[in-house]
């Protein structure tokens, strides 16, 4: 079971009404990342802040995984350069006698059923 923190929602910041817009590009590198598979699904978390100064106004966390991908005619579908096949299901939006507003366990209970039956 993966530990999941519930952050308190946050307060709007007392900033101006105004509406203000920036673009900004950086680059980072990892040096040794652990790739993302079915297997092992490594997660890393991007952190992203906007400070005034030195006081944070707004802050994100993106998880993200690392991993490559690729489809050719003559390999197929190939997952950090290993080849695998892709197996899909059809899953309906919703959960029988739940209705459509199902809980995600009865995605989630659906979806290890697919995985354990090949």
């Amino acid at each position: 079971m993966t530990p999941v923190t519930l952050f308190p929602p946050r307060t709007p910041p007392a900033w101006p009404t105004r509406a203000a817009t920036a673009a900004l590009e950086q680059t980072a590198t990892l040096a040794s990342p652990r790739l993302w598979s079915i297997e092992s699904p490594a997660l890393y978390t991007l952190r992203t802040r906007v400070l005034d100064g030195t006081t944070v106004r707004d802050e994100t966390l993106t998880p993200f995984g690392v991993r490559t991908f690729a489809f050719d005619p003559d390999h197929g579908f190939t997952l950090n350069g290993k080849p695998m096949k892709l197996k899909g299901v059809c899953l309906h939006h919703d959960g029988g006698s739940v209705g459509s507003a199902s809980p995600p366990a009865s995605g989630n209970a659906a979806c290890a059923r697919s995985r354990r039956s090949g």
